[in-house]
């Protein structure tokens, strides 16, 4: 086998080396693609996961109740009812927590995340609230409690409305 001129040797050298950097570009851009795909998945599974929450609890009257009645005074409750509270609040606050890790980890965009979260201001002074995470903060991660505290902590109360109507009889 003869040996090629050392200009053809170089040539196919520069040759190949651009293919393995085209190559590595065309992977960059690959996995920039997969990443969107990735994040867009993600943030419509956290949002689904919530709106299915909310779809449960309001489509059944009975559901909607318990849980008005609870987040307002779960001493009001029969001891099923104030369970059944705490199970719908309980999943609710699985959901937030699978919203904040994902955004932790930097997989859910931030601004999915915050208005996932923005769920839990209107209820974080009620008394049914108090008393749940008074019972359940330590099902949930270290990190997350900080979280939850924090959310407690700050003032704002526009969108408690919601809640604070007449006691459901």
């Amino acid at each position: 086998m003869s040996k090629l001129p050392e200009r053809y040797q170089r040539l196919f050298e520069i040759v190949g080396a651009s293919a393995v950097i085209i190559s590595l570009l065309l992977v960059v851009v690959e996995l920039n693609e997969s990443t969107k795909a990735t994040r867009a998945a993600t943030s419509s599974s956290a949002s689904q996961a919530m709106m299915q929450w909310y779809i449960d609890v309001g489509a059944n009257a009975e559901a909607t109740d318990v849980f008005l009645r609870f987040v307002q005074d779960p001493d009001e409750l029969t001891p099923s009812q104030r369970v059944q509270g705490t199970f719908m609040l309980h999943g609710a606050l699985l959901i937030f927590q699978n919203s904040y890790a994902l955004a932790k980890e930097g997989v859910l965009d931030e601004s999915t995340h915050q208005t996932i979260l923005e769920a839990v201001v209107p209820i974080k002074d009620s008394l049914g609230f108090r008393l749940y995470w008074g019972q359940r903060k330590g099902f949930f991660t270290p990190e997350f409690q900080s979280y939850i505290e924090e959310l407690r902590e700050v003032d704002r109360t526009a969108s408690q409305k919601l809640y604070a109507q007449e006691k459901v009889e």
